[in-house]
């Protein structure tokens, strides 16, 4: 009987003392999110993140909005379309039990620390994607991370080349590094039952024999990239010395007489166009713009193409191709000869700027092989346009029809 209250007098104790370490340990790592939260801006949606708190869980449902809880222990922290913006101290999260970060679908700009990234050293996954993080990732971004399972950074901005340091992940199930700028060679990577998606990057050369498997539009959007699951690559063949020569010569040769007509057919389309248009209603249609308060300014949200401003817009002969419930589309040739559609739209007047231009930067973003890109935008208070490439071929409508 003695025995018996001992034992059960030693269990308590022990689930009393257990207790009161999780309640000590919650109470400092509300303190570390608070500071973590500090970093960050348009953070409404964790208005309830107020010390003092004594559990940041109960079970698995968590007191403050955003964090990941497993059977009333703090886990991992989960921000996701919440429209955040601002900096991301992952130093001030090295002291906390992270098994998981996610940040998808917000506001975040500029390089990602993953130098900092090896603090974390028992993190599972991490969730970037959808911000618009830019520059390299390093090569020993990962190092150490023998836990980490899923990388998912797609339809980001990242620029360099895929790290090495994801051959040393051992556990690694999932990656995804889809609509980055990221080139270079794909790594022998080996880890079983990894998927991957590398789409619409910069990638080259041959898609390594582990990952012949996955499935091809993992691969799609990389033009240079070969070998199972795409085309198979072309062998190399052995080109003597002086054909290397012969073709420079050639090929300088040929780019100078290239330029040469590309400018004299401009001068020549410029002085037609010049001597066609009828310059009295394009300037009564730029006045137009700008006695109803208009700017006149068209955003670009591609860097990679020709820029031109309203008036080159108003001035380009234009044939209608259609109209629907919101507006009108439209043809017009640029003096430069390139072929744009403008959709105009003048139903949206409840549509504000900022959501408006939120909205343009998203379309912006998008990139598929089956999506008229758009080129730019204007925002006017009456109507608004959307400026896209002209597609030859006709729309899915008039095919459909």
């Amino acid at each position: 009987m003695a025995y018996t209250l001992r034992k059960s007098f030693f269990v308590f104790f022990a689930l009393l003392l257990c207790a009161i370490t999780a309640l000590s340990d919650d109470e400092s790592y509300a303190k570390i999110l608070i500071k973590f939260k500090s970093s960050l801006s348009n953070t409404t949606m964790l208005n309830n993140w107020i010390e003092p708190v004594e559990n940041l869980c109960s079970g698995y449902n968590p007191i403050w909005t955003g964090l990941v809880c497993d059977n009333g222990t703090f886990t991992g922290i989960k921000l996701e379309s919440m429209g955040l913006k601002g900096t991301i101290d992952v130093d001030s999260l090295a002291d906390l039990p992270l098994l998981s970060l996610s940040l998808m679908n917000n506001n975040f700009s500029g390089p990602f620390p993953y130098n900092d990234l090896k603090k974390l050293g028992k993190l599972r996954s991490l969730y970037l994607a959808n911000n618009r993080f830019n520059g390299d990732i390093p090569d020993d971004a990962f190092s150490g991370m023998k836990s980490m399972r899923k990388l998912v950074l797609g339809f980001n901005e990242h620029t360099g080349k895929i790290p090495m340091s994801l051959l040393k992940l051992p556990r690694l199930v999932n990656l995804q590094l889809q609509n980055n700028q990221i080139e270079g060679r794909i790594p022998d990577l080996w880890q079983k039952n990894l998927t991957v998606n590398f789409a619409n990057n910069k990638l080259e050369g041959p898609i390594p024999s582990t990952l012949s498997s996955q499935s091809a539009s993992s691969f799609s959007g990389n033009i240079n990239l070969c070998g199972k699951p795409l085309e198979p690559c072309k062998p190399k063949k052995s080109i003597p010395k002086i054909a290397f020569i012969i073709a420079a010569v050639v090929g300088v040769a040929l780019a100078v007489i290239i330029i040469a007509f590309l400018i004299c057919w401009r001068r020549a389309r410029l002085l037609k166009y010049e001597k066609s248009v009828d310059n009295n209603h394009a300037d009564e249609a730029t006045e137009n713009y700008k006695n109803n308060g208009e700017q006149g300014k068209l955003y670009f949200v591609r860097n990679n193409r020709e820029m031109f401003d309203m008036e080159n817009l108003l001035r380009a002969p234009a044939e209608v191709l259609g109209s629907g419930n919101f507006g009108s589309s439209y043809k017009a040739e640029l003096f430069s000869g390139q072929p744009l559609v403008v959709k105009r739209f003048q139903q949206m007047n409840n549509v504000g700027k900022e959501e408006f231009f939120e909205h343009m930067r998203r379309l912006g973003r998008l990139s598929h092989p089956n999506l008229l890109p758009l080129m730019a935008f204007y925002y006017g208070k009456e109507e608004k346009l959307l400026i896209t490439d002209f597609v030859e071929y006709g729309s899915l409508a008039s095919h459909l029809h």
